[in-house]
């Protein structure tokens, strides 16, 4: 694995994790993380696909990880979609012809649905892994009404995210791993969860306009994400989508038992094979 950097359209230094594959490429994944985390959290998935012949790029969203940016901020959730497009840029500069899946996990798939929509020619596919398209974490409405206020007064006033380590995982080792990750995010700007709410009515308003397969993968013990949602939502695809659940799994399907992880490497790679 290799850390590296780029430089996105407004200059802003993206870092992204790169694990190739031993040989020829089959296909390239790109892969999204969530709300909290960075790229490092995928290492065990990546370097599984990576030995099954598929190279990962995993960038750490900016003001998150490895990449600049004010930490826990955005001003404008095009920024993100920005920096992936350069990033696949580069990419089909490097490998150009190969086939290129994205992979979005919990926030990531949201990123990715929205980049599906804006540049729908750039992939042949999306893998939304516990996909925060509804969730069930419960903010209270005095917090609400004030992001809405700041994103006027003081858009970059703080809020907590409102997710605790042994929601992501039932494994106390995994737990203890998220809550020392001194990279991990504990708090965003009302401006970033205001773009949130802006990708979220656009995955609503637009998910009959989709027009790349879709592979689910859901956590049956998901504590973050509404799962039945979810599939409330995919059933408005018109594009083709396949719905995996993955047993015993909690939210961090990417962080779960070596028999989650050896799953879901089997269920990516067979569909991605099918496309």
């Amino acid at each position: 694995m290799d850390i590296k950097y780029y430089k996105s359209s407004d200059g802003c230094k993206i870092a992204y994790r790169f694990w190739p594959a031993g040989t020829p490429a089959k296909n390239i994944f790109i892969y999204i993380h969530g709300i909290e985390s960075h790229s490092g959290w995928f290492e065990n998935t990546a370097r599984l696909l990576a030995a099954n012949g598929r190279s990962v790029y995993a960038p750490d969203r900016r003001g998150s990880g490895l990449s600049e940016g004010p930490r826990g901020d955005l001003s404008s959730y095009k920024e993100i979609l920005a920096d992936i497009r350069c990033l696949i840029r580069i990419i089909k500069d490097e490998t150009p012809g190969t086939g290129i899946f994205l992979i979005g996990l919990s926030l990531g798939a949201s990123i990715i649905i929205n980049y599906a929509l804006e540049y729908p020619d750039e992939a042949a596919g999306l893998v939304l892994m516990s996909p925060a398209i509804e969730t069930l974490i419960n903010v209270p409405f005095f917090m609400k009404l004030d992001i809405f206020i700041s994103k006027i007064l003081n858009p970059r006033k703080r809020f907590p995210i409102p997710i605790t380590a042994d929601m992501f995982s039932d494994s106390r080792e995994v737990q203890e791993y998220i809550r020392k990750d001194e990279l991990k995010i504990n708090s965003v700007t009302a401006s970033f969860y205001l773009e949130l709410l802006r990708m979220k009515i656009i995955h609503y308003s637009k998910a009959d306009k989709l027009k790349i397969p879709v592979l689910i993968l859901l956590a049956e013990r998901d504590r973050i994400i509404d799962n039945k949602a979810v599939v409330e939502w995919a059933e408005r695809l018109n594009a083709g989508r396949e719905i995996k659940v993955i047993k015993n799994a909690c939210h961090s399907l990417q962080l779960e038992t070596i028999e989650h992880e050896n799953e879901i490497i089997q269920d990516i790679l067979s569909w991605a094979e099918s496309k």
